[in-house]
């Protein structure tokens, strides 16, 4: 049966025009690019404004192999490992990496099931041979070696007093309402624990809810940790102690020798509503020399934070503040020129791991973990060097060493391009 229809002359012309626009138009829509298309490796290098040197990575739950490559993606050294959460570069070449579990997400000392259990850190030299190594069931996210040789890292612990532990989904705990905690620890090379620190002893539940829209699994879930020296300058003549909290969306400065948090940005209090959204990597610039030294320097995911968002989805940022005043004085974020071949609902964001390393000339070097892209900004926001995991593996964090890096004295290594 024919249905007839009594369209206006008018109502023909609008929709033949339509049909014109839409023809012509076209060839000019942008498709979305699924991740499975991207492309590998180097897709960006302006090599005057680039800092030019190599950049190690660990595909995050690979098989092991740390990967250290040259400006246009080559790999010019490589450690065949047993699998790792993340590696970096000590000062005398050897490289420090945390081995995952054999089973992987499983059980910590505590018997309840932890993300990214390390369980043992291992110093191996340029040929992949044991130096050193620190082990703990209960390792997990982050460590650094400290001058004296020790480690410094955190622990999963079971609270002990969860019913203190406020904010988060109610009913969301471990089964018999287990919440874990945290302990910060120095680790000897024979495995004793010579200081640790324990979150509910020293913290006050009040001042660190869970983000409301979180499980109550974990109560703070650290995932970053920094050791500084007395001649620090952010504390002068104290050995403090930078952890990132996940849960609760705060960073913290710890003085070691009282267990004293002493400085914080973020939370879910007044006063820090919204600064932060599950940040990672929270460390201070070290480098005397460096833009920024003194500085704080935090990779911001931006979940569960109201005004990040586009194209439906939450961003992420990098932001460098200055430790006395609190003040952010750079930032870097989605709103930033990428890569045409980037479809705009994909730019910039990772809800998890992830981190950002300033460079001597003042870049950036950042890691968008989850898409296992590694890109070099300047301080004004151009992108100059972009790398994208071939394996599309997710990655917890990247490090750039320039050819002058104190660990490549004496290694045959080509000049940098």
């Amino acid at each position: 049966m024919l249905i007839k229809t009594n369209w206006s002359l008018q109502m023909r012309c609008k929709f033949l025009l339509t049909i014109v626009c839409f023809i012509f138009l076209l060839p000019q829509v942008t498709i979305a690019v699924s991740v499975v298309e991207w492309p590998k490796g180097v897709t960006t290098h302006n090599p005057v404004k680039a800092y030019n040197g190599f950049t190690l990575y660990t595909p995050l739950a690979g098989n092991g192999m740390h990967y250290l490559i040259n400006m246009h993606g080559d790999v010019i050294h490589k450690w065949n490992l047993p699998p790792a959460h993340y590696g970096r570069l000590l000062t005398n070449g050897n490289l420090l990496t945390g081995i995952l579990r054999k089973e992987g997400i499983g059980t910590v000392t505590t018997k309840t099931s932890a993300v990214a259990a390390i369980g043992e850190v291992i110093e191996v030299d340029w040929d992949g041979k044991i130096i050193s190594k620190w082990s703990n069931n209960a390792i997990h996210h982050d460590f650094e070696k400290l001058p004296n040789g020790n480690l410094l890292t955190l622990l999963w612990s079971k609270h002990k007093r969860p019913s203190e532990v406020l904010g988060g989904i109610s009913g969301t705990e471990y089964k018999e309402d287990v919440i874990l905690s945290e302990t910060l620890a120095e680790i000897a090379p024979t495995g004793e624990i010579v200081w640790r620190w324990v979150a509910e002893d020293n913290m006050d539940p009040k001042d660190f809810p869970i983000c409301p829209l979180d499980y109550r699994r974990r109560w703070l879930h650290a995932n970053s940790i920094q050791y500084l020296p007395p001649d620090n300058p952010i504390f002068v003549g104290e050995e403090i102690i930078l952890v990132s909290f996940r849960q609760p969306s705060a960073c913290v400065i710890i003085n070691k020798r009282t267990g004293e948090i002493i400085w914080r940005y973020g939370g879910y209090i007044p006063g820090e509503y919204g600064k932060l959204g599950h940040q990672h990597s929270f460390h201070m610039i070290n480098e005397k020399d460096y833009p920024g030294f003194g500085n704080l320097l935090i990779f911001d995911n931006g979940m569960h934070v109201a005004g990040l968002r586009d194209w439906g989805l939450p961003r992420s940022k990098v932001i460098e503040i200055n430790a006395k005043s609190k003040k952010i004085v750079w930032a870097f974020s989605h709103e930033e020129q990428f890569g045409a071949w980037m479809p705009p609902e994909w730019k910039f964001f990772s809800p998890y791991i992830s981190g950002a390393q300033r460079l001597a000339n003042g870049n950036t070097l950042i890691c968008e973990g989850g898409t296992g892209r590694l890109f070099e900004v300047t301080q004004a926001g151009e992108i100059v060097w972009e790398y994208l995991n071939p394996s599309r593996e997710a990655l917890f964090r990247a490090y750039r060493y320039g050819p002058d890096f104190q660990g490549f004295s004496g290694k045959k290594l080509p000049k940098p391009q």
